[in-house]
């Protein structure tokens, strides 16, 4: 089933027993309040606009660069405050479809043999954090937007299909958190939270050199503090990571051939051309001008 609006609250109440597999792809320009509530399995979107919540308490803002995963029973308050254009997506999930993918990825291929129904390992708990995306899921999202959903294969088949990718993407990331040197959970997901905050700022600075206080401002952290959390989560420094960042464009903007070595290094930020190139070449084992000439040569 898919949705095209966001859900009346006045109608759309929802209870545990009755929650199936649903889908709410909706594009919406006015505010929308929906009051808190216990809610079901669900992946949580905005693909256009800001979408602003509380969850268990906690103000988040979910934009185009990451998800949240929400568990059964989690309080969830929906809150869109000003007029704008949003597309919000929500696919809520059966719990015994969790169940069921919780059976896989818990449980050996032998212990699935002899127990082909549900048995008692427990229900997926995703920790309330922001995910960013993979791959696959963007692909999903992309195929369900153009193409709804394949009769062909059934609803079944989608639906475990995305909440396998989601939450396993998501057990995979959330790995990340026993590597805040925390003692409590919810100030490992904070500090999670925040770091993500100064990586997504040095995504869309690429162009322009950033210090390290103003990256650390905008994660609202002390700046050793960030570099000490940035390095235990994603094993480099910011400085290592913005540099990876700028080379990969480099190379993506070489080999579309539209640009000079010249060019590009002024387009990603490097002020020194001979540091561009020495760093180009310790990273991908060759010279920026051999992408250039192999692109001229074909």
């Amino acid at each position: 089933m898919i949705r095209n609006l966001l859900p009346d609250p006045k109608k759309f109440q929802y209870r545990s027993k009755e929650i199936g597999n649903a889908i709410i792809w909706a594009n919406s320009t006015s505010s929308y309040y929906y009051p808190n509530h216990e809610s079901p399995y669900l992946f949580l979107a905005n693909f256009e606009g800001v979408g602003n919540y509380h969850l268990n308490g906690h103000s988040i803002a979910i934009s185009d660069r990451f998800f949240y995963l929400i568990n059964a029973g989690d309080d969830l308050e929906i809150m869109f405050q000003r007029n704008q254009s949003r597309q919000t997506v929500i696919v809520m999930f059966a719990s015994d479809l969790i169940r069921e993918i919780s059976d896989v990825t818990r449980l050996k291929t032998e212990q699935l043999l002899d127990n082909f129904g549900f048995t008692d390992t427990g229900l997926i708990n995703v920790p309330a954090i922001p995910f960013e995306y993979s791959k696959i899921i963007r692909d999903y999202l992309s195929d369900l937007k153009l193409n709804g959903i394949s009769c062909e294969n059934g609803h079944d088949d989608f639906f475990y299909q995305i909440a396998d990718s989601l939450f396993s993407h998501a057990t995979k990331e959330s790995d990340k958190l026993c590597k805040i040197p925390a003692i409590r959970k919810s100030t490992r997901q904070e500090l999670y939270r925040r770091v993500l905050l100064g990586k997504t700022f040095m995504e869309d600075s690429l162009t322009n050199p950033v210090r390290l206080d103003k990256i650390s401002n905008e994660a609202c952290l002390n700046k050793f503090h960030f570099l000490k959390l940035f390095k235990a989560i994603y094993g480099i420094s910011p400085h290592q990571y913005v540099t990876k960042l700028k080379l990969d464009k480099a190379r993506q903007l070489l080999n579309a051939g539209k640009h000079s070595v010249v060019e590009v290094c002024q387009m990603i930020g490097f002020e020194s051309q001979g540091s561009f190139t020495n760093l180009y070449k310790r990273h991908f084992g060759v010279a920026p001008s051999i992408h250039r000439t192999r692109f001229e040569v074909q």
